[in-house]
């Protein structure tokens, strides 16, 4: 007998649907059979639609009852739910070194029992950051992939500055360790032969806070 088919995929995202109108987050729906279908004979009017749903958020257990047309009996359908989250990955591998743009990221949606709590979900975090290792496209980022753009090598020359009650003094030193913008590391003064530490704030340039007496 010819039927219209409502198969599993069009179950799962009828109960997204009224889970999303329910509980305003979106969910990933699995089905305890996943080879679900109803079929309503053809010339029946009406549905498919959901007469009851009852779901438990803490376990994400569900259960709905749903009518394949008009006047069928309602069709036990079971399953879980699971939260799901946008996140950004990248949409192509980064080499290690690799400063990260905005053209770099897109948003997947994952359950969130499947994102680490250390996965860095603010693209704030990402764009203009430098990968520590090559990453692959779409996975979650974590903090320790990622580090500052690297401005100063081990071992590259820069000017140290410093600025106090009106004096500026400015020597060449070289980097003991790679820093990025904002970060503290050590240097040599070429002059004194001094270690001191200083604040990178842009290519080859760093600024001494310390008292230029005791240790510039």
């Amino acid at each position: 007998r010819s039927s219209r088919v409502v198969d599993a995929n069009e179950l799962t995202g009828m109960i997204e649907g009224e889970l999303y109108a329910r509980e305003g987050g979106h969910h990933e729906v699995q089905l305890a059979n996943t080879n679900m279908a109803l079929h309503a004979p053809v010339g029946t009017i009406g549905g498919p639609e959901i007469r009851s749903l009852n779901f438990d958020p803490r376990s994400g257990m569900l259960s709905a009852d749903i009518v394949a047309w008009d006047g069928a009996e309602p069709v036990r359908v079971t399953g879980r739910a699971y939260e799901t989250i946008e996140i950004p990955v990248l949409d192509r591998p980064i080499a290690a070194g690799d400063v990260i743009d905005a053209n770099d990221l897109r948003w997947v949606s994952l359950r969130s029992d499947r994102v680490r709590p250390d996965s860095v979900l603010n693209p704030d975090e990402i764009i203009g950051h430098q990968a520590r290792r090559a990453l692959r496209a779409s996975e979650p980022l974590r903090g320790y992939d990622l580090q500052q753009e690297i401005l100063v090598n081990r071992g590259d020359l820069v000017t140290l500055l410093f600025e106090a009650r009106g004096i500026q003094l400015s020597v060449r030193a070289r980097a003991m360790e790679n820093a990025g913008d904002g970060e503290l590391a050590r240097f040599v003064n070429l002059q004194s032969n001094r270690t001191v530490e200083a604040m990178v704030d842009g290519p080859g340039r760093a600024r001494v806070f310390a008292s230029p007496a005791a240790s510039f």
